[in-house]
């Protein structure tokens, strides 16, 4: 059982994580959606553009946004690791 509960709580851990990193990404795609529009930033109208322009591209051009969607995940600042933890038990 006790496999068990640390399976769990390592899902738990995950799960946890995995939001974070969601909320990180998109207050980031937020930030840079407010900056390209300016005052007349709204969800509303970025999801308009989104969809009115991803339904009315061709192929190639949706490549090419593709392509160009590696430049904002490299923007992103990595985070740094940590150095590893040494066992203190060990003398």
């Amino acid at each position: 059982m006790d496999n068990i509960k640390k399976i769990e709580a390592k899902i738990f851990s995950l799960e946890k994580k995995r939001k974070e990193v969601v909320g990180k990404i998109s207050k980031s795609l937020l930030d840079e959606s407010k900056k390209i529009l300016g005052d007349d930033f709204s969800p509303e109208l970025v999801l308009g553009i989104l969809e009115s322009n991803w339904k009315n591209s061709g192929d190639l051009k949706k490549k090419e946004w593709l392509k160009e969607s590696e430049k904002f995940r490299k923007k992103r600042k990595p985070k740094k690791s940590k150095p590893p933890h040494k066992n203190r038990t060990e003398d």
